[in-house]
């Protein structure tokens, strides 16, 4: 599509989805993990991801045809005053021309003016242009979040492993974060994970009677037929025991549970209980994020 000069911002609520769906479409069209949604697909990923249309600014550029969605900035707050940008796009024609970072400034004002008083992201390691927008922007790194993936032919079985039975992961979900000891990702917090319940599955290792290691699990579509795959969205071993053998024995019977499924994990913090674990027993770190933030404390708020 070959765009004019002429542009308009606008908050996504005020334009139609199609256009969201343009602008998501487009600005992704090149990125990695860059997905393509229609109407109906793009609705079920703004649910669950928290994005409020209301709180995410669009780019909309004209070519002969019209207007059209050409970037976007999403954003979903929490109900502690803290903000997430959930992904940050312009079509590559558009790129160069201060566009992403007015679509930023929107959703930071945006924020700030709803009470929030910080915003955080993450950005792959090896996009330079977004850390340095990012970093003019006045964001700072504060942790790395690692992709981990493991396939059945890294599977190496440990006899010792201690067994996982099958258990419903919304009953015990709450117990799975108080034991947490690291914070986790904004796609893996409580609130983030609780809007995939539905379709939540999970297991529970035990000692004799008493549970000292949970895991959720949401299922996801195989890249090849008849090969599962699988995402560990959450995890958590008792925090009154030595966690890192407790963590080696959850993943090690994990593996043992499902030989024949790749199992992947998202944002997993560097320094995680699980990290030394997933290494370990068969897991390969496929790619790496940094995790950023800034405070918006130089936006205006709204104390009413």
């Amino acid at each position: 599509m070959i765009f004019s000069t002429e542009t308009h911002f606008a908050f996504a609520d005020e334009v139609p989805l199609l256009a969201v769906c343009e602008a998501f479409n487009l600005g992704f069209s090149d990125y990695k993990y860059g997905v393509q949604f229609d109407e109906t697909q793009m609705e079920r990923f703004l649910e669950r991801s928290g994005v409020q249309r209301a709180n995410s600014a669009i780019l909309l550029a004209r070519s002969d045809s019209g207007w059209h969605g050409a970037g976007l900035a999403l954003m979903a707050l929490d109900n502690e005053c803290r903000a997430w940008c959930g992904g940050l796009a312009v079509a590559p024609a558009l790129r160069a021309r201060g566009h992403a970072r007015t679509l930023m400034e929107m959703i930071q004002r945006k924020a700030a003016e709803q009470g929030a008083r910080s915003m955080q992201l993450e950005v792959l390691v090896r996009n330079a242009p977004a850390q340095q927008l990012y970093r003019q922007l006045g964001y700072t790194p504060r942790r790395d979040l690692i992709f981990w993936s493991a396939t059945p032919e890294t599977w190496h079985p440990i006899p010792t492993a201690g067994e996982l039975v099958a258990g419903n992961a919304s009953e015990f979900l709450d117990t799975l974060f108080h034991w947490q000891s690291e914070e986790p990702a904004w796609q893996r917090t409580q609130r983030s994970v609780e809007r995939y319940r539905s379709d939540l599955w999970g297991y529970v290792m035990q000692a004799g009677t008493e549970p000292i290691g949970y895991v959720a699990c949401l299922p996801t579509a195989p890249n090849e037929p008849g090969k599962p795959r699988v995402r560990l969205m959450a995890m958590a071993v008792h925090p009154e025991d030595d966690r890192t053998p407790l963590a080696s024995r959850l993943i090690a019977s994990l593996r043992a549970c499902l030989p024949d499924t790749t199992l992947t994990i998202i944002n997993e913090p560097e320094n995680s209980a699980f990290a030394t674990a997933l290494a370990i027993h068969g897991f390969s770190e496929v790619d790496r994020q940094i995790e950023m933030w800034r405070k918006l404390d130089d936006y205006p708020r709204n104390t009413s």
